[in-house]
């Protein structure tokens, strides 16, 4: 078990959630409230008994994927971003007016996504010990200027690194945390937590609102002894070489995405 100390005083994601949920009653077991400060233990995964996740992974389906060429780095030519496009004016829209507020417009969305993403054994019971929150995608991103900034091909490396079964554990942040394996943690601190593969932070934050509401709401629902993990399902690149207003603008952006599961689950 490992001991942390949240200040739902502090300017992030997770504290104004926790503020949120303490208000609600929805704070898991594994948390105890006192005053501005919120104690709680998260198991390891030395912690949990021995699971089979094999068998989550297996009941998944074959993906064949073009595989994609390598440049001069051993990394990924991007694929060109084809996603929807979504402004937060869309949810006043028809759409989401049945949602009431913000937090159920974005909640909403989430599920939608979800049974777009969502494949038959995503509603199969669950693995011993293993509870399915749901399926998220992560975002890492890298951008540079050709003969202005240099590429960071080090944190490209790093989010390319993880690939299909891989497991990865979510902890909240210390007070100011340290760089770790070169990954600026100030693009994480506004969230207040991070992703890891074993004791290395990776240079990841959920990709969509909706995506940090599911993670941050698995977390602070936590009872004793378990924790959250994110099983990785699949890792893309996406990105180009030059936008129109700027020919030497170069981006690439990858999204894993990830079963989000809390590990040790009695119920």
């Amino acid at each position: 078990m490992r001991e942390y100390v949240l200040d739902i005083r502090a300017d992030n994601m997770l504290a104004d959630t926790c503020r949120s949920y303490i208000e609600s009653g929805k704070m898991g077991s594994a948390f105890e409230v006192r005053g501005d400060e919120v104690g709680f233990s998260l198991a390891e995964l030395a912690d949990v008994q021995p699971m089979n996740l094999d068998a989550l992974v297996n009941d998944w389906p074959d993906e064949v994927e073009e595989q994609q060429e390598l440049d001069e780095f051993g990394l990924p030519k991007p694929r060109d971003c084809d996603g929807p496009y979504f402004t937060a004016l869309n949810y006043y829209s028809e759409e989401y007016e049945q949602g009431e507020g913000m937090d159920e417009a974005v909640e909403l969305r989430g599920f939608e996504a979800f049974l777009d993403k969502a494949e038959p054994s995503d509603f199969s019971d669950d693995v011993h010990g293993v509870y399915k929150v749901g399926l998220a995608q992560l975002w890492s991103q890298s951008t540079w200027e050709n003969g202005f900034t240099d590429r960071d091909v080090e944190r490209e490396q790093a989010a390319l690194s993880i690939e299909r079964g891989d497991l990865l554990t979510i902890r909240p942040l210390e007070v100011n945390p340290k760089q770790a394996d070169g990954h600026d943690p100030l693009e994480v601190r506004d969230l207040g937590f991070a992703f890891f593969r074993g004791d290395a932070m990776l240079p990841y934050t959920p990709y969509h609102d909706y995506d940090q509401y599911l993670i941050a709401g698995a977390l602070l629902t936590l009872n004793r002894g378990e924790l959250v993990a994110c099983l990785v399902r699949n890792n893309s690149c996406t990105g180009g070489d030059g936008v129109p207003v700027d020919k030497d603008f170069c981006w690439r952006v990858y999204t894993p995405t990830v079963e989000v599961l809390k590990l040790g689950a009695t119920a």
